[in-house]
């Protein structure tokens, strides 16, 4: 079937604007058509982020610059890819909505549930679709072929995992002593959330977890260290964090058991998972899209089906639990239920 090309509209210059930018633009179903950077960083940092995008996803025309976001709005747009602060994410997506756009935003979604839920509000009642930037942990290579496995129940019943997600130190204190949790730990839970299917029951999370005083004094190791339960019984442990291994890559890794065997996702950005069954034999599966590219078609075709995407509103909202969760843990040094009796 063949659908009509969609008016895609970007707002705000975020870190990840450029990934989406680029994977709209190369589309033929997609014309971006304009941009309003928006005030949500310094005048210096935006005209350098904007000349960036333009000449990544703009080389030959040019797309216009817009001041006035409710002006923006009005141009019956299909879809448009936000990336401003968290604080502001709410008031910027929830106006979207309503103008009759669809949306991909970045992460975090909302600084609480509470907010999440107003945006899950405003997407019930406009029916538009919603998506938000977690892409790696279910459209990554190694996850989609793991998506395969469970699809046609060569792995079924997850019953525990794994997950890891630690970065090396490029800046002092890079997260504040929060264990990147609100950055990293999506990534986890959504790996866990898409295989496992069952919501979540609690959280018993540590933050500077393992290291040295010394460490965590001059902001060089900063991880954290969670335990999941599900309702269906299924548990899960997530680490995330950075390291002061300066030299160590950025890496994902993830290991899933069920009854029929189990799943290693030593390179959660490379292109293989080990499936070993439970008769004994392994095999390694590969697979080539790319995730931003297999993110945004999905969101695309979501558009056009008039369906919500695979990475939805109600995963924001369980992350956003998830993460307050973790934070009222961490602050306790008990275990943080989802509904304490």
């Amino acid at each position: 079937m063949t659908y009509r090309k969609l008016k895609v509209g970007i707002i705000g210059l975020g870190g990840h604007q450029q990934g989406y930018g680029g994977s709209l633009a190369k589309r033929d179903d997609v014309e971006i058509v304009a941009i309003h950077p928006g005030s949500y960083l310094s005048e210096e940092e935006n005209k350098k982020r904007l000349n960036g995008l333009l000449e990544y996803i703009s080389p030959v025309n040019a797309i216009p610059v817009v001041a006035d976001l409710g002006k923006m709005l009005e141009n019956g747009l299909d879809l448009v890819s936000i990336a401003v602060d968290a604080k502001s994410n709410p008031g910027v997506v929830i106006k979207a909505l309503k103008s009759g756009a669809g949306v991909i935003c970045e992460k975090p979604v909302a600084v609480s549930s509470g907010e999440a839920a107003m945006i899950m509000q405003a997407v019930e009642e406009t029916g538009k679709t919603f998506s938000w930037n977690a892409p790696l942990s279910v459209f990554g290579r190694p996850f989609d072929a793991l998506g395969e496995l469970l699809q046609h129940k060569l792995l079924t019943e997850p019953r525990y995992g794994v997950f890891t997600y630690i970065a090396n130190c490029f800046m002092s204190n890079p997260s504040g002593g929060t264990s990147e949790i609100d950055n990293f730990g999506p990534y986890g839970f959504l790996a866990f959330r898409h295989v496992i299917r069952s919501e979540l029951s609690s959280v018993f999370a540590r933050g500077n977890a393992f290291f040295y005083d010394s460490y965590k004094q001059n902001g060089t190791e900063d991880l954290a260290v969670i335990n999941l339960q599900f309702e269906n019984g299924a548990s899960g442990i997530i680490v995330v964090g950075r390291s002061s291994s300066v030299a160590m890559p950025q890496e994902i890794q993830f290991k899933l058991f069920s009854k029929d065997g189990a799943v290693d996702i030593s390179n959660g950005s490379g292109e293989q998972v080990r499936f070993y069954s439970d008769l004994g034999e392994s095999r390694d599966i590969t697979v080539s899209a790319t995730p931003m590219d297999a993110y945004i078609e999905d969101v695309i075709c979501a558009i056009n089906e008039n369906r919500q995407p695979t990475i939805d509103i109600y995963d924001a909202f369980a992350v956003a639990r998830f993460c307050e969760l973790c934070r009222e843990s961490i602050a306790s040094g008990q275990p943080a239920r989802q509904n304490p009796a």
